[in-house]
């Protein structure tokens, strides 16, 4: 089995990572018109990207951390094969991960650290 690259993130001071192959874009979140829609957490707005309506989810509350205001370095990473984008606080780096440093289905290690793997199409259930 080959490494599986991981893409490192940053929610409310903590790391977190999502598989790179499930990421078809990122952009900084700053700047964006994003419109706040009500009673759908973890889906709390929606953007227009590139002339589509793209849903996006803030996963603080599902994960049981406190929201941060969007600064300079948070980002919207978009969801390959999904209309919908996760807002995270910040992008780290990309890591790639051995088979031996992998726990499925929701465990890496990086570095000397486990860290949980957030699963895009996962992550509206969470809250549910």
């Amino acid at each position: 089995m080959a490494t599986q690259r991981f893409l490192v993130v940053r929610v409310a001071g903590q790391e977190y990572a999502l598989p790179a192959s499930r990421i078809r874009a990122m952009t900084q979140a700053m700047g964006l018109a994003l419109t706040p829609v009500s009673d759908l957490e973890p889906l709390r707005y929606v953007v227009q990207i590139d002339g589509a309506g793209i849903s996006v989810i803030v996963p603080n509350a599902a994960l049981g951390l406190p929201e941060r205001p969007i600064s300079c370095r948070t980002c919207l990473l978009l969801i390959d094969e999904r209309p919908e984008a996760l807002l995270v606080d910040s992008v780290s780096r990309f890591e790639d991960v051995r088979p031996e440093d992998m726990r499925p289905p929701s465990r890496v290690r990086l570095g000397n650290k486990w860290r949980t793997v957030l699963d895009p199409d996962r992550l509206p259930a969470i809250a549910a």
